[in-house]
């Protein structure tokens, strides 16, 4: 009879925390797609850099468009150096948003970054997804 209760209780507490470890990850997963949009308003003061620029805090343009597919890497021997992976990612980013593809952090450009989104990239694994989507919801 003990040995019931004690497995019970056992399973009870391991029943709570995996509730919590999923809790916590839920938490974390929302936390991220709520509170970077706020974040991204840093973004307006690099408006008008391009290549060739070295400007403190532009590691910040660079994993946003990581985080999102469009900068498969990032060189951290060159946070802060505009380079032209940068300007491909920008490009590929304009195209993608039917901005004009200058490859300058340019008004447009930076506005777009700047709006609340949700966290899925625009481009994974090599495909944009905008696209799947719209066919998928088309058919």
């Amino acid at each position: 009879m003990a040995a019931i209760v004690r497995l019970g209780f056992f399973l009870s507490f391991f029943l709570l925390f995996l509730a919590l470890l999923t809790l916590s990850r839920n938490l974390m997963y929302m936390y991220q797609l709520t509170a970077a949009p706020a974040g991204f308003s840093t973004l307006k003061n690099f408006q008008g850099s391009k290549k060739g620029d070295n400007i403190k805090g532009l590691y910040q343009v660079k994993k946003y468009l990581n985080d999102f597919g469009y900068l498969p890497t990032i060189d951290h021997n060159k946070d802060d150096e505009f380079d032209d992976e940068l300007e491909n990612a920008i490009i590929t980013y304009q195209l993608r948003y039917n901005l004009e593809p200058t490859g300058v952090l340019d008004f447009g450009t930076v506005s777009k970054m700047m709006a609340p989104r949700c966290g899925v990239p625009g481009i994974f694994n090599g495909t944009n997804t905008l696209n799947k989507i719209w066919n998928f919801n088309r058919s």
